[in-house]
């Protein structure tokens, strides 16, 4: 997803210039209510070594219905076909849809040690394996974090911003090149 790690699924270039996307995942709810702001967090795999909160997107709109109700009403947003979205169904054929938009990738990655320092900093416990309703000030912490090298151990640059080829969306508690996202109150965006 976002291009991060380049390559891995061909898709059509369009889609990386869309403004708006949608997220599949089973039904039960975590605590996502749009409006509100979703950090990106992408994990390691096989091939690539990445545990880092790497964007940012603006949640728009949760909606939760049969995953053929949310084909026809999302597959404009995506690249998912409507079998993918069943794979995110419950037993009752109900998913949850996430359309986001305004998604920016973070000029440095905000690694996982630091995301958990930043958490104990403001009272909450990290947990990437799942949504993950944070702080306020959590949130502004780590998006200006995102975009400010650190002064004691300089971060990497976030990563390629290819838009040739990325893997699909995935549900945030599946691992595979994952992209998982923290949902934070709606906040006016830190400068």
């Amino acid at each position: 997803m976002f291009g991060i790690p380049a390559g891995i699924l061909s898709r059509d270039d369009r889609l990386g210039l869309s403004r708006e996307h949608v997220y599949y995942r089973p039904p039960r709810s975590r605590g996502e209510t749009a409006p509100a702001r979703i950090l990106w967090y992408a994990s390691t795999d096989k091939t690539h070594s990445l545990s880092a909160v790497i964007g940012c997107s603006r949640l728009d709109q949760c909606v939760s219905d049969s995953g053929h109700q949310l084909y026809r009403q999302f597959k404009h947003l995506g690249v998912y076909r409507r079998s993918d979205i069943m794979e995110s169904c419950d037993a009752h054929g109900q998913a949850m849809a996430l359309r986001f938009s305004d998604t920016s990738l973070f000029p440095y990655a905000v690694t996982y040690k630091r995301l958990v320092q930043l958490g104990a900093r403001y009272g909450q416990r990290i947990n990437v394996q799942s949504v993950l309703k944070i702080s306020p000030d959590l949130f502004h912490s780590l998006y200006e974090e995102g975009h400010q090298p650190r002064r004691t151990h300089p971060n990497e640059p976030c990563c390629s911003r290819s838009t040739r080829g990325s893997p699909r969306p995935s549900s945030t508690v599946r691992r595979q090149s994952n992209c998982g996202g923290s949902v934070s109150p709606s906040r006016p965006e830190p400068p």
